[in-house]
């Protein structure tokens, strides 16, 4: 029985993470042994790399057990997104009378447009202001203070919920 692609993915991350942990080149498989040395810092190291709360899980012997543990918390997490974002939607379209899709960008009729230098920043800063508004409100929404770059740059909604959606994430 093969592999999805996404388990593929997530295996060969892993494997990728084990390596660089272990200093071992080659030869590491789905059945290879991950000893009790090494096992709580491919933990936690894993945890950062695919973004998920989780405790130390004890018993996971093989880069294979792994795999299953992290992609079940993968789809945890990925259930609990899809129950936030239709508030954060809601919450939107509350604010500015407007339903936005998860993917598109806010205030799209407001992207500058002009040729015009001084016209075009003109558009930028209006523009600017209205999203900087709508992310304050968000912000007030959801108690999310941090200074945050990918926050600032973030224009869609998806890229929003998946910042202000860690603190409130519950694992396991």
């Amino acid at each position: 029985m093969g592999l999805t692609e996404r388990e593929e993915q997530v295996q060969d991350q892993i494997i990728e993470v084990f390596s660089d942990l272990s200093g071992l080149r080659g030869g590491i498989e789905g059945d290879t042994v991950v000893y009790e040395k090494n096992a709580m810092g491919l933990f936690i190291k894993l945890c950062e790399v695919f973004a998920v709360k989780a405790h130390f899980q004890h018993g996971l012997v093989t880069i294979e057990d792994y795999s299953h543990h992290f992609l079940w918390l993968l789809d945890k997490k990925a259930e609990q997104l899809r129950l936030f974002y239709p508030g954060l939607q809601a919450f939107v379209q509350e604010k500015v009378g407007v339903w936005y899709d998860l993917d598109e960008i806010l205030f799209g009729e407001y992207l500058p447009v002009s040729e015009e230098p001084v016209q075009r920043l003109r558009e930028v800063m209006s523009y600017e202001l209205k999203l900087g508004k709508l992310k304050n409100q968000i912000r007030n929404r959801y108690g999310y203070f941090r200074d945050n770059t990918d926050f600032s740059h973030a224009r869609t909604l998806r890229k929003i919920g998946e910042i202000i959606f860690w603190p409130h994430y519950r694992a396991e």
